[in-house]
């Protein structure tokens, strides 16, 4: 049984990538789930994120269709903020705890370190267009100041490589596109095959975990 906050679903489609955030189409049958936070339960997964929009369905007068997503305290305009300068040395936690704040980001924050004497946060683009904290985030890996950064089921971004361990829960493959790194599964279990997970000796890189009539697939892609 799947919910959506305290929506029972009919139809769902989640999507988690190894790193970033999830989404899902959601579908209920009893009415509209609020924007704003909401835990999505699939099966055996239970996330944490934000309901962004909804319409009315079509499988009856009370059915809803609507889009979930994790980690979008990210999407949030920056504020203009000075440049970091200092001969000591600028610190990564300096920068990320102030980039967190402005964004209402919980984090697990990684291992400090100097990031070099300069670093400047723009709050608009070459073309003008505001900037966004995931756009901060994804300059400083591009820096190689992170990793990666991937949202946990709590909803906190955390910035280590997303490690797993061999999948042992009861599985069916029923097919297999080995060009494209693919498999459908068939399992009780969705939670086994979340990203960094291993699985036929293949790490997985996404997962998309689809419900309807209360029967689970999953589908995963692996390097």
């Amino acid at each position: 049984m799947s919910f959506l906050a305290t929506q029972r679903i009919q139809h769902v489609a989640l999507e988690v990538p190894r790193y970033g955030g999830a989404w899902a189409r959601v579908g209920t049958e009893l009415g509209p789930v609020a924007p704003g936070p909401a835990t999505l339960k699939v099966g055996d997964v239970e996330l944490l994120g934000t309901v962004i929009s909804g319409q009315s369905g079509d499988n009856g007068p009370s059915s809803w269709v609507g889009i979930w997503r994790s980690g979008t305290a990210w999407d949030t305009v920056l504020p203009a903020r000075p440049a970091y300068q200092t001969d000591a040395g600028v610190k990564l936690l300096t920068v990320l705890n102030h980039l967190a704040n402005d964004c209402g980001a919980a984090i697990v924050a990684p291992t400090n370190s100097s990031i070099g004497n300069f670093w400047i946060r723009a709050s608009r683009d070459a073309s003008g267009f505001p900037r966004t904290g995931r756009d901060e985030l994804n300059a400083m890996i591009k820096g190689r100041l992170l990793s990666q950064w991937w949202i946990d089921p709590a909803g906190v971004t955390r910035f280590n490589e997303r490690h797993g361990v061999p999948v042992t829960a009861a599985a069916r493959v029923t097919k297999r596109d080995m060009t494209r790194g693919s498999r459908d599964i068939g399992t009780e279990s969705p939670l086994a095959f979340m990203p960094g997970n291993i699985f036929e000796g293949a790490t997985i890189e996404r997962v998309i975990i689809r419900e309807s009539s209360a029967k689970i697939s999953v589908q995963t892609w692996s390097s």
